[in-house]
């Protein structure tokens, strides 16, 4: 069922990828941001959740699935170095800006969670029916 949920959601986090346009500074800053940003939220809840099928779902679909096709994480280095050639300005900026931004961005999310009533979340049962 894992397989299932990476799947499913990869391929939608592939399509958001695609409908954001060719790649531009721009777009690998804003997808990688909202993709950490996204990570830090699931972590936060991972630590809230009981329920072991929401967080295969999290873990899987989510994390690994839609964030992992969505950002180009991946191919970082490979954006940085080739836009190092023609725009070494901008490329040691995202060199420098983007691990930097997605740690606050992962952080930002954790501490959102810390404001929200997540009571309900506790409350959900794992798959044995045990809270």
């Amino acid at each position: 069922m894992n397989l299932l949920w990476l799947g499913v959601l990869a391929a939608i986090g592939g399509l958001v990828r695609e409908t954001l346009g060719p790649d531009s500074l721009w777009v690998i800053v804003a997808v990688n941001l909202c993709g950490s940003f996204v990570l830090g939220g699931i972590q936060g809840v991972l630590t809230i959740v009981r329920s072991a099928w929401l967080q295969n779902v999290l873990k899987y679909g989510v994390a690994a699935g839609f964030t992992g096709s969505m950002t180009t994480f991946s191919s970082y280095i490979l954006d940085v170095v080739r836009l190092f050639r023609n725009h070494p300005l901008e490329a040691t900026a995202l060199a420098v800006f983007l691990p930097v931004g997605g740690l606050t961005m992962a952080w930002m999310a954790q501490w959102m969670l810390t404001l929200l009533p997540l009571a309900p979340l506790r409350r959900l049962r794992d798959d044995t029916g045990h809270q």
